[in-house]
């Protein structure tokens, strides 16, 4: 009798070079798999005879594994045609998905730009943005801030700024604060005594990162395996998108508006022109649609649908479909380098002065 395996929705497996990831979206967890058991699910699925499994035991320990990890189910072949897939088509009613935006706790204009911001909330139905603080100097101007971000119609926010200079003991009040705004889903904290993770147990929400160095726009772009995202919707999106770009923009401090506050090109300013004016001008939208497929080497990477991207630092500054600089994964070897080591950085490293 024929049985069918099919994946489950929600699961789904990216092939690499030498190895492939399947992904379970539903458990944010993905697992490593040899690229002859991908080609076994080309379409999602597999067809096969009861008695081939005896005689086959490497197909017996694939299909054991995706049943006892529950990414796959088995049943008969003649109903298996009732179970569709999630389509893959990446949908959403924004204009603007998400932004990141510069504030100064000093700066006297705050006022237009948190008016800028409900704009991109209730006219381009923006729900996710990343905010970087400047002239934290204080725990009472952190929470104050934080609650005048918490009004704004967002479904989460991240924050990133630098700590002043505190002992180990004063940092858990920082700590203790942003783990009360349960709208922020990652907190990056520059300047602190110790690299760590701080971790939550809601799965990976309110996670929060100190670093010992200082913030600069030059910090962004860093890839990662922490940074990777498993979520159904970004591997949508990156199928036809860039998963960094796309639907996105950059206010800086003094109002100007970019794809990426490393980027170099200014699409107007929120002082001069309305904001939807500016979104709608398509030089803002030509770098959304480049993918991990179009990258050098992460064409070929396992982790092209799950990982970030940055097209403002580039292994090739001249070519925009270089590898990202910060990234030190070889998708040929599987092993991952500090990305300042790696000798063809070296060119680049020196152009962008990141030494």
């Amino acid at each position: 009798m024929k049985v069918l395996y099919k994946l489950y929705p929600g699961c789904f497996i990216t092939r690499g070079h030498n190895r492939s990831v399947l992904v379970d979206s539903q458990r944010d967890t993905y697992y490593y798999i040899p690229n002859s058991m991908t080609d076994l699910f080309l379409n999602d699925s597999l067809e096969i005879e009861d008695h081939e499994l005896k005689s086959n035991l490497i197909l017996k320990e694939y299909l054991d594994f995706v049943i006892n990890n529950e990414v796959c189910y088995k049943l008969d072949s003649y109903i298996g045609s009732t179970f569709t897939r999630l389509m893959n088509d990446y949908q959403t009613n924004a204009i603007i998905t998400n932004a990141v935006i510069e504030i100064d706790n000093l700066n006297q204009t705050n006022e237009t730009l948190y008016s800028t911001i409900e704009t991109l909330t209730r006219k381009c139905n923006m729900r996710y943005a990343d905010f970087i603080l400047y002239n934290i100097i204080s725990i009472e101007i952190l929470s104050q801030l934080l609650s005048e971000l918490d009004k704004f119609d967002l479904h989460s926010y991240n924050i990133a700024f630098d700590l002043p200079t505190l002992s180990n003991n004063n940092i858990t009040k920082y700590v203790n604060e942003l783990k009360s705004h349960h709208k922020i889903f990652r907190s990056e904290l520059f300047n602190s005594p110790n690299n760590e993770i701080i971790q939550s147990d809601l799965l990976g929400w309110g996670n929060i990162f100190t670093l010992k160095e200082k913030y600069t726009p030059k910090c962004c772009g860093q890839i990662h395996t922490s940074y990777f995202n498993t979520n159904i919707k970004h591997y949508q999106e990156s199928l036809k998108y860039n998963t960094c770009l796309n639907q996105k923009l950059s206010i800086d401090l003094l109002g100007n508006i970019k794809n990426c506050p490393s980027m170099e090109q200014i699409f107007g300013n929120i002082f001069n022109e309305n904001i939807v004016t500016i979104i709608n001008n398509s030089s803002l939208k030509q770098i959304w649609t480049i993918t991990k497929d179009q990258i050098d080497t992460c064409s070929i990477c396992e982790h092209r649908n799950i990982c970030s991207d940055c097209r403002a630092y580039i292994e090739q500054p001249e070519n925009l479909f270089s590898k990202p600089l910060k990234c030190g994964y070889d998708p040929q070897t599987n092993t991952w380098q500090d990305w300042k080591s790696i000798p063809s950085k070296f060119n680049a490293i020196k152009e962008y002065s990141f030494i």
